[in-house]
């Protein structure tokens, strides 16, 4: 049990990072992109905008160029079309679904706009269309703004998502690390009780725990430093206790 604690919860803490990092990563990319939409929605209000005055360009009278402006309403319907075609692809506001009509009826006036200035020049019947052409794109507009505003919302709460999953995967990171430095300190204490477990076993008799042969043999080059004998031990001098031990110990039994 304690093998397999001891390997499932790594595995277990390093999942959860690959998780949270793969997770953060997706987070990261759908900010970017909800920034992208919304920055994509502003340059569509903008080429709208821009488009609205083209068709009154199409005057010859007045010095207009009708070839021009026919180029310039169709690169620009183009580059509308083009755009909110790409936002639609994923998970869209559903104000894009919506903008199809009043986007198609602002198409319709600025198109006759243009067949007024090229035909009879400008006048009345044109202001009327651009009235119209206006009202269209207002709502229209409206709508961008709105799908704008889903697409900033959703850009702050993955920001804010990914934010809390970065501090969670730090806090689980520091948690395994306070987890393995613990248990790795708790298995080096007790190594080290068992090693001077081990030592003390290794020199005393495991039956009367007294010092067995390794530890007198241990205990010699301390007692009987090298070239000393016994029998130059001078007279009256005392044997340390811990070698009378020893040797009560060695002595062997008296016969009777």
């Amino acid at each position: 049990m304690q093998w397999i604690r001891s390997k499932f919860i790594p595995v277990l803490a390093i999942t959860f990072s690959l998780a949270a990092i793969v997770v953060i990563t997706l987070l990261q990319q759908q900010n970017a992109a909800d920034r992208d939409a919304e920055l994509s929605l502003a340059n569509v209000k903008t080429a709208l905008t821009r488009l609205q005055t083209a068709p009154f360009q199409a005057e010859s009278a007045s010095g207009g160029n009708p070839k021009r402006a026919r180029e310039t309403i169709t690169a620009g319907k183009q580059r509308v079309n083009r755009a909110l075609a790409d936002l639609r692809q994923e998970s869209p506001p559903a104000q894009l679904a919506q903008i199809a009509v009043p986007l198609r009826a602002n198409f319709e006036a600025l198109g006759k706009i243009y067949h007024l200035e090229v035909t009879v020049g400008y006048g009345r019947r044109a202001d009327e269309e651009g009235i119209l052409a206006a009202r269209h794109l207002e709502r229209g507009t409206a709508l961008l703004d709105a799908a704008g505003d889903e697409f900033h919302q959703r850009a702050v709460r993955s920001h804010h998502q990914a934010i809390v999953g970065s501090a969670a995967m730090i806090t689980l990171l520091l948690t395994a690390f306070g987890f393995f430095s613990t248990r790795s300190n708790r298995l080096k204490r007790e190594n080290e009780h068992l090693l001077a477990a081990s030592r003390m076993d290794a020199l005393t008799d495991a039956l009367t725990g007294l010092s067995n042969r390794r530890a007198l043999l241990g205990d010699l080059p301390d007692v009987y430093p090298a070239g000393e004998r016994r029998a130059r031990t001078p007279p009256g001098h005392v044997r340390p206790r811990r070698l009378q031990g020893i040797q009560r110990q060695l002595r062997p039994p008296s016969r009777r």
